[in-house]
């Protein structure tokens, strides 16, 4: 069996060997981080290149793009004006056809149908003058109206009477 002193003597080797692989640990932890942090480094460092590459790779493209939209955009206008002025001719033949039509036909209407209404038109109009001469004038206007507020005056006061009567029963 082991003493004392031979136990004392493990505890301390133990100790010891604790201490050593403590500090191999923390030489390897630190060797570790060291790696770590350059590899951080080397991989930002990549994604910051790749980064700008794809950056310029858009950059080019965006540019490319705009250049064909420009393009486009200016046939489309082209071919927009060709067809505006194409239109327009055709508006402007298509309007000057309908005058044409349109006045012929208008004075068509007014000598087959105009001018008899303005002859029947001018006889009512005369019928209408003579009823208009037989009307009230506004002074026999102004006296019914005077009358007719005499009358409600007298319609009013004889509604209370009434309804006066019919309490006092």
């Amino acid at each position: 069996m082991l003493d004392e002193k031979d136990l004392q003597a493990l505890q301390a080797i133990m100790t010891q060997q604790k201490q050593e692989i403590q500090g191999m640990m923390t030489q390897q932890k630190q060797e570790i981080q060291g790696m770590m942090a350059q590899q951080k480094q080397e991989v930002q460092g990549m994604m910051a290149q790749q980064k700008q590459e794809v950056q310029g790779m858009m950059t080019q493209q965006k540019q490319e793009i705009q250049g064909m939209m420009t393009q486009q955009k200016q046939e489309i206008q082209g071919m927009m004006a060709q067809q505006k002025q194409e239109i327009q001719g055709m508006m402007a033949q298509q309007k000057q056809e309908i005058l044409k039509e349109s006045a012929a036909n208008m004075q068509v209407i007014i000598e087959n149908v105009v001018n008899p209404q303005f002859q029947i038109l001018a006889e009512a109009v005369q019928g209408i003058n003579r009823h208009l001469e037989s009307m009230p004038t506004a002074e026999d206007l102004e006296i019914a109206s005077s009358r007719i507020d005499t009358l409600e005056a007298i319609v009013k006061r004889l509604s209370r009477d009434v309804a006066n009567l019919k309490k006092a029963q």
